[in-house]
């Protein structure tokens, strides 16, 4: 698994942190991508932890991640790992039968991250041919179930 490659570098100095932080935040993408296309989203937070974590390590102090903060790239991201870190927590069996009716509600809000990792991506990267590439796909499933779900609704009714 490309995680253990990742922090194994990270921990014997063979790979500096910021030569890590694309690869751990673009797994993080591409997991939460597959994980709203299908699920559980655990495999995204896998990623996006120890994504953060590098990028706190390849700041080094907490003066210039505060300095950062606010930039439209960065507070993006920290505000999709804020979303996902609840639903990381609650994607089990235990949390689904304890929040019952209220836990399909918690987990649509994987949509805002989904959101905010796109835009995060293309104001970090500049590129937003590179973040359609693997958002586009989700869009399309997406908007393929909206339909279905509205035309057996309109069967249905």
């Amino acid at each position: 698994m490309p995680v253990v490659l990742i922090v194994s570098g990270l921990a014997t100095g063979s790979a500096a942190p910021d030569r890590l932080l694309h690869p751990t935040g673009e797994f993080a993408a591409r997991f939460m991508i597959a994980a709203l296309m299908i699920s559980p989203l655990r495999a995204a937070f896998g990623y996006a932890a120890p994504h953060t974590l590098i990028h706190l390590i390849d700041m080094a102090t907490l003066r210039n991640v505060l300095a950062e903060f606010f930039a439209l790239g960065i507070w993006t991201g920290w505000a999709a790992f804020a979303v996902i870190v609840p639903l990381a927590v609650t994607s089990n069996e235990a949390s689904m039968r304890r929040l019952g009716a209220s836990w399909p509600r918690l987990h649509r809000i994987v949509y805002a991250a989904a959101i905010l990792t796109l835009l995060h991506w293309d104001f970090v990267h500049n590129n937003l041919g590179a973040a359609l590439a693997h958002f586009v796909p989700l869009a399309l499933l997406e908007g393929w179930r909206l339909f279905r779900r509205a035309r057996s609704g309109i069967a249905a009714g």
